[in-house]
């Protein structure tokens, strides 16, 4: 029997294993992997692989800089897992790269994932909030993972205000990908300099969404090929979302609209 008993315990380390964060979160030994239980970030954390959060809630501080150091690195959200992101006015959390490893995040072309909301199951809420979301970039992935530069999601129970998604890449959806079904809310948010390089350069809604958009600015940003919807792209039965007092403008698509 007690031999039995090691054998099993031998057995289930790597299964433990595979379930934790790797690394410090400094700049000599990023994170990567799964978080085993619920954490709180603050101050800056570095990244050089997928951050999986599948039942626990992540908190991360306002002021906290959040660096991928991983041109494929994803913060994903899933199962019943929580993302509370709560910066505050001057005192915003950044979302970047530095996948040149130079030292210096945000420079023009550097790029990470995205955060991914996976789940419509019974995940609580998560919110996005005074946050700076910058540089991610899916565009070069293949399907199903092109969506959402910034941000993609399938919850419902989201929340994104006061925040800038900017500068971010994807094959749908730029800035932010809405998929089909749910229905997060975005208010007082910058949506600018986002591309697609299909359709939805700043937003792209998928279907049966009722989406409320309040106070938003959506600019400058680009749909380059075939899809269209330079600031936003809908797709099909959208016919509930609703835009309140927004700014759509300077946005350039080459076909089907901006």
């Amino acid at each position: 029997m007690q031999r039995a008993i090691i054998v099993i315990f031998l057995f289930a380390l790597p299964l433990l294993a595979e379930a934790q964060l790797s690394g410090l979160g400094t700049y000599a030994s990023p994170w990567s992997g799964t978080l085993d239980g619920d954490a709180t970030w603050s101050g800056t954390k570095y990244i050089n692989g997928d951050i999986i959060v599948d039942n626990e809630k992540l908190k991360i501080s306002a002021g906290a800089k959040i660096v991928f150091l991983s041109e494929t690195a994803d913060l994903i959200i899933t199962g019943t897992g929580q993302l509370d992101a709560d910066g505050a006015s001057g005192n915003t959390i950044l979302f970047t790269s530095d996948d040149d490893n130079d030292g210096n995040n945000g420079e023009t072309g550097e790029r990470w994932g995205h955060i991914s909301f996976q789940s419509m199951g019974s995940a609580g809420a998560s919110l996005i909030d005074n946050c700076i979301i910058e540089w991610g970039d899916v565009s070069g992935t293949s399907l199903p993972n092109r969506y959402g530069g910034g941000i993609h999601t399938q919850f419902t129970n989201l929340t994104i205000s006061n925040s800038i998604i900017r500068n971010n890449r994807a094959g749908f959806g730029g800035g932010i990908f809405i998929n089909t079904g749910v229905s997060p809310t975005i208010n007082n948010c910058y949506i600018q300099n986002n591309t697609s390089s299909s359709s939805g350069g700043g937003m792209y809604i998928w279907s049966n969404t009722a989406s409320v958009i309040s106070n938003c600015v959506i600019s400058n940003n680009t749909s380059s090929s075939g899809g269209g919807g330079g600031g936003i792209f809908l797709g099909n039965l959208c016919g509930n979302v609703r835009f309140y007092n927004c700014t759509i403008v300077n946005n350039s698509a080459s076909t089907n609209g901006k």
